[in-house]
């Protein structure tokens, strides 16, 4: 049988994907059932999972990554959903400031902020604690503390603050006015049209929202590495990075993680079965067809500039606040209260640290190589995949869709995690190396790639590409030549996206840590665990600076390219 270009061309591609996604995740779940993980393979054994489910910390456990998901979705909801209607739906003062600058909270990645808000509301000498003790009169710490559930989720709420605003935004903005007008015509107040109409119609968008950020804050290990391990608060990602990183003089629990990752995989997998069912569900919610209309602006009257000031109260809590404490600890020599006493005394040697100690110099360049291979592997992995599945189909089309999706339901850690597995099972000199970061991140990011290049690729029509083929054109040349200067905008777009995530992310980063590997994300984490806040400050800062420049590229790009929002 004479095999074609297309079936070599599917299966490398398909080969590529699995060794990606499938080979790490075998592995978390065929080591969860050995006694002994990377010691001896033996017989297969539930111990570790009995070992988890008779403690009762597990429980604890649980109920922890539950109400800190609860919790963060709660504070996230309630800024993005009255943000997203003011912008697109009333006359709120400044609402094409709003919608460019809501962007910016994504260039502070989750571990900066969480830096950031324990110094703001640290019950003994946070800034805010500090100014509302003076003018309450109270003594003693408080009255606010971040380290506890609600804390955490405070902060991880606010950073889940622009995504939904992005999901929600085309709702609201492509919606019929005249099911608002019908209500309002029946007598119906303004403020019951908006309850009872208005937001019923988001649905799909809203829980689809709800359900994705759910899945975001079971996997988060940055917050409640940061906020929850100085309290005691465990969740699963705080929970598997301890039994894989423990304390000096303890082994690691490969078992142990292996059976919490399996629960965590449980669990997103449900979340993300609702989450597709929720928009397959989207139909009876349409309120866009072939009649022209105009969605109606609603009058806010005075108070449009209370809308207006809702926004830059929010902007003031995920940016403005965060940033300027980071930035004031970091020009002195140890952290203390801003004061004018204090001005005196600022100095820049942490940044000169920062960026002239011990392994600065092979953790920007490993920063680098990170950013670079990692945007550009998963761009071109997400346009080869993307293009067999929209062009070839059939069953190798659709087992490569389901596996460049699966990672949206394989939180990061537990990718760092399966990758420790693999490499340390599978000696070739990738584990130690900054490559496995790239590995991690262009698994992590694979089906948010092949989404949005989907996405695009099926706007281009077949018959150029089957011209390219009449003049004799390859598989490959046709891909190179014809489909990839179509799509280009949204593989810029991607590759920007993913830029600013690996610059960011922590993850898989720091349970891949070596002393060899390390990230700009990890030594900022390593420094905060060693006590050395000040370089940490100080490498947040130059951090946020190299995100903004990447995020105001791809703002400029999103009206060019395929406007997905980001997380």
């Amino acid at each position: 049988m004479r095999v074609s270009e297309r079936d070599v061309f599917s299966w490398l591609t398909l080969g590529a994907v699995a060794w990606l996604v499938v080979a790490p995740l075998f592995l978390v779940i065929f080591f969860s059932f050995q006694r002994e993980p990377l010691a001896e393979i033996g017989g297969l054994s539930l111990y570790h999972y009995f070992e988890i489910y008779v403690d009762p910390g597990t429980y604890e456990l649980i109920l922890n990554t539950l109400l800190f998901g609860a919790g963060a979705i709660l504070t996230g909801f309630a800024f993005a959903v009255p943000l997203a209607w003011l912008v697109e739906r009333t006359n709120a003062p400044g609402r094409h400031l709003m919608y460019a600058l809501i962007l910016v909270p994504m260039a502070l990645p989750p571990m900066i902020a969480a830096l950031g808000w324990e110094r703001l509301l640290d019950p003994r000498i946070g800034v805010i604690n500090l100014v509302l003790r003076a003018l309450l009169g109270l003594e003693g710490e408080g009255p606010l503390n971040v380290f506890t559930l609600f804390g955490m989720s405070f902060v991880m709420g606010l950073s889940m603050v622009p995504t939904v605003f992005l999901m929600l935004v085309p709702v609201l903005r492509n919606m019929d006015p005249a099911f608002e007008e019908a209500s309002m015509i029946s007598g119906a107040s303004r403020f019951m049209t908006l309850l009872r109409v208005t937001f019923p119609l988001t649905y799909p968008a809203f829980f689809a929202a709800l359900i994705w950020f759910f899945i975001i804050s079971i996997e988060a290990f940055e917050i409640p590495g940061v906020i929850g391990m100085q309290a005691g608060i465990l969740v699963f990602s705080t929970k598997i990075f301890w039994a894989i990183h423990p304390p000096m003089g303890e082994l690691p629990e490969y078992g142990t993680a292996s059976a919490l990752a399996m629960s965590v995989l449980v669990l997103s997998g449900v979340l993300v079965y609702l989450y597709l069912k929720v928009l397959g569900a989207g139909e009876k919610y349409t309120t866009v067809t072939g009649r022209g209309y105009r969605p109606a602006v609603i009058d806010l009257g005075r108070a449009r500039y209370v809308g207006s000031g809702f926004f830059f109260l929010y902007m003031c809590l995920a940016v403005v606040l965060p940033l300027l404490v980071l930035a004031w600890g970091s020009l002195l020599t140890f952290y203390q209260p801003p004061s004018w006493e204090l001005v005196p005394q600022l100095t820049v040697k942490h940044y000169v640290n920062a960026v002239t100690g011990y392994g600065a110099l092979t953790a920007f360049k490993n920063t680098a190589v990170l950013v670079v291979a990692a945007s550009t592997a998963t761009t071109v992995l997400a346009v080869v995949a993307g293009w067999i599945i929209v062009r070839f189909g059939g069953r190798t089309g659709k087992i490569l869709n389901l596996l460049t999706f699966a990672p949206i339901a394989i939180p990061s850690v537990i990718i760092g995690f399966a990758l420790i597995l693999m490499y340390l099972s599978i000696p070739v000199g990738v584990y130690g190396t900054v490559w496995v970061i790239v590995i991690a991140h262009v698994t992590r990011y694979i089906s948010y790639g092949s989404r949005a290049v989907i996405s695009a690729q099926v706007q281009v029509h077949k018959e150029l590409e089957e011209a390219s083929y009449t003049c004799g054109a390859s598989l490959g040349a046709t891909l190179r030549k014809v489909v990839v200067p179509i799509v280009l905008p949204a593989l810029v777009s991607l590759w920007l996206w993913v830029a600013l995530h690996s610059l960011r992310e922590l993850s898989s980063a720091v349970l891949l840590a070596t002393p060899g590997n390390r990230v700009v994300s990890t030594m900022i984490w390593f420094a905060w665990q060693e006590g050395q806040v000040g370089e940490a400050y100080a490498l947040s800062i130059m951090l946020i600076a190299v995100s903004l420049v990447i995020a105001f590229a791809a703002r400029r790009l999103l009206t060019w390219g395929d406007p997905v929002g980001m997380h």
